[in-house]
């Protein structure tokens, strides 16, 4: 069986999710004829490309796990069953979602800069709909994140 992969977001943005019904591409900073995509990792506890930045006396930093879950009411960890989507690995992402090379470098730099690890990193073309979760996880506990089901959620597949 594959390692799970998750679609790391914040308690605010989640509730978008829902409202959705979906996991919807994130669209900033993409051009045409560049495709946008929901992004998915690997990483065990957090996904770093996944923390927001916050603005602190005219400098943008990133935030802190611990401010994340103070300005967004918490973290989440929805488990994307591989199935269900159409994963496109580290290898693929970049020329099937037409990204510029410009672009994945400054994406990969990016992401590294911030602790990630872009051998984690999945994209899928197009929305996952909630079909797809296998679990619906969340913290508010940063050290480290300790992750709860979300008590009822029943994967639509099961």
């Amino acid at each position: 069986m594959p390692p799970p992969i998750y679609h790391y977001t914040t308690g605010d943005r989640f509730l978008r999710i829902i409202a959705s019904r979906a996991i919807l591409p994130a669209t900033a900073h993409v051009t045409p004829p560049e495709i946008p995509a929901v992004w998915l990792s690997s990483a065990p506890v957090w996904e770093p490309s996944a923390t927001k930045g916050v603005v602190e006396n005219g400098v943008r930093r990133q935030a802190s796990l611990a401010e994340l879950i103070g300005l967004c009411g918490c973290l989440v960890r929805i488990e994307i069953d591989h199935a269900r989507v159409c994963l496109l690995g580290p290898s693929e992402f970049r020329d099937a979602l037409c990204i510029p090379e410009d672009v994945h470098q400054r994406l990969l730099a990016a992401g590294i800069e911030m602790g990630a690890d872009p051998a984690d990193w999945r994209a899928v073309a197009g929305p996952v709909p909630l079909t797809a979760f296998r679990r619906i996880e969340f913290t508010i506990e940063t050290k480290p994140p300790k992750w709860i089901s979300w008590p009822g959620f029943r994967p639509a597949f099961h």
